[in-house]
Order: structure tokens, then C-alpha cells, then sequence
């Protein structure tokens, strides 16, 4: 895809999802759309490369953090038409500076953030089958302002204007058993484009997510067999608060946990959420013996 067909791509996906012209979007519609066209365009090698990495032996790199700047400048530039959607968007009277107002994806604040989105580029343009993990923080270190000469602070809710590289892998959903309860994580993978557009990466970060936020039915509370008894607790921010879902009534299980609603005497911890959450593999692993 050259610079004008990725245009193009744009202002069809501006007038499908904002009824918008490239002239009348706001910077976040337009990078939006943008991106959304870029992704387009790079996911079918994006695809390819995972599925020949999954076939050899690969590396992956966990870091908490990871640094990696305005993607659209990143991508856009290491597939070559950088600089020809600069001079398209100049012509049609939008001025390419518009998308400095775009946030960064705060996924890390410093050096050692900075340099594990170093190692992944470096990586993928050198074809070194690398993937990265870390984590998707709801909040980043804070937004910040001034009043009457001193410093304020305020939730950074980055992702508030959408997240157009990231791709929620909701069937890839794993519960993580905590003491305090169980936690659903779930996985978002934003591609690493080489230069030149040989090789794409991947970055997967987890986020955990609320019972509430999660889009399938069989994973209401109104849906589970018996009394709701998953308790989950959000852990990205102490700034965040998220109601939890009270457990069950108590049984005689002897491993004390959190996900088992079978009344006494059980055969097989969480035998009987199986059909309710099917879907999220990591379930069907907790199978501890009731007293």
C-alpha cells in the first residue's frame, strides 16, 4: 500500500466512524483513522511473521516497562511513507504537526523503558525472532499541570481518545489465582515494525480487567450457575476503584478458594464453573482436591 491508497483507506475510515472529513477531524479522529488504515496495511505480514516465529525456537524480553513513543510517527516512517503522508496531508490542507498532540502509550516513564522498546526494534529489523511482555497500565505516572506556581497532579488516563494499535486478545484470557482474589488478565498485542517493513513484530501486554468489563454473556454474574462467587480485584492503579463481586456461600473446599461454588461435599474444585468459563483456558488448570 503506497501513501495515497493509505490516505485514502483514512478518509474512508474517518467518514465510517466520525462522519468526518480529513479537514473537520480532530488530531485524535485523524490519528485514529490513520493508524487504523497503517494497521490495515501491515497486519497481513504482521500475521505471517508470527506464525513462521511460532514454528522455530524465539526469544521474549519481560520488562514493566516499555518506552515506545508516538507509534504513528514510528510505524509510518519504517514503512517508508512517512514523509509522503506528511506532504498528501499538506495538500489537503491538514498540517501533519496536528498529530504531536497525540499522547504517547504510557506503558513506562524513563531509561530502562526507553530501552526495552530499543531492544524490540533493534530486533525485529535484524530478524531476531523476539517478542516483548510487560504490562498494560490503565493510568500512566500521572498528567501534569500548574496553578498559581506550583505543580499539579492528575490521573493520566492515556488510552481515554482510543488505543488504535492494540489488539485485544480477549480468547487468549487467562484468570491469574491471587489470595486476595482471582484475577482476569487479558492480553494486548501491539505490532513492532521493522524498517523497511521486512519483519513485524510483537509486544503483548497484559491488563487485568473486571468480570463487568468483559463482553461475553456466559461470564456475567446473572449467567454463572448459582451465586457469583469470582471475586476480582483491579490492579493497575491505587487510583482506580472497581467494586468486586461478592463470593459464594462457603464449602467444605480444602483449597480455600475463591473460584469454587460447589456445594459440600465437591468432587473437583471448580468442577462446576467449567461451562461459564470455557473460554478462559486457565480455569480448567485449578483442579485441587476438596476435603
Amino acid at each position: 500500500m503506497d501513501a495515497k491508497e493509505l490516505l485514502q483507506l483514512t478518509e474512508t475510515l474517518l467518514l465510517t466512524q466520525s462522519h468526518k472529513t480529513l479537514r473537520e477531524a480532530t488530531p485524535a479522529e485523524l490519528h485514529n483513522a490513520l493508524s487504523g488504515a497503517a494497521l490495515q496495511a501491515l497486519t497481513p505480514l504482521w500475521v505471517q511473521k508470527e506464525r513462521e516465529r511460532s514454528e522455530k525456537r524465539q526469544a521474549f524480553y519481560f520488562s514493566m516497562e516499555y518506552l515506545m513513543g508516538r507509534l504513528i510517527h514510528n510505524n509510518l516512517y519504517c514503512m517508508g511513507l512517512l514523509p509522503q503522508v506528511r506532504a498528501l496531508l499538506s495538500e489537503k490542507g491538514v498540517s501533519p504537526q496536528v498529530l504531536e498532540d497525540v499522547e504517547d502509550h504510557a506503558f513506562g516513564n524513563g531509561g530502562l523503558g526507553r530501552l526495552a522498546a530499543c531492544f524490540l526494534d533493534s530486533a525485529v529489523t535484524c530478524d531476531v525472532p523476539l517478542t516483548g511482555y510487560g504490562l498494560r497500565f490503565r493510568y500512566g505516572l500521572f498528567r501534569q499541570s500548574f496553578s498559581e506556581g506550583r505543580q499539579k497532579e492528575a490521573p493520566d488516563d492515556w488510552s481515554r481518545l482510543g488505543d488504535p494499535w492494540s489488539i485485544r486478545r480477549l480468547d487468549e484470557a487467562v484468570v491469574v489465582p491471587m489470595k486476595s482474589g482471582d484475577v482476569l488478565a487479558v492480553p494486548y498485542d501491539l505490532p513492532v515494525v521493522g524498517y523497511g517493513l521486512k519483519n513485524v513484530g510483537t509486544l503483548r501486554l497484559w491488563q487485568t480487567e473486571s468480570l463487568h468489563e468483559v463482553d461475553f454473556p456466559s461470564l456475567t454474574p446473572s449467567t454463572m450457575p448459582g451465586p457469583a462467587p469470582i471475586r476480582i480485584r483491579r490492579r493497575i492503579s491505587s487510583s482506580s476503584s472497581i467494586p468486586t463481586i461478592p463470593p459464594g456461600p462457603e464449602s467444605s473446599c480444602g483449597s480455600a478458594s475463591s473460584m469454587c461454588s460447589a456445594p459440600p461435599p465437591c468432587r473437583i474444585c471448580c468442577e462446576n464453573m467449567k461451562p461459564a468459563m470455557g473460554r478462559i483456558t486457565a480455569i480448567s488448570r485449578r483442579r485441587q482436591r476438596c476435603s
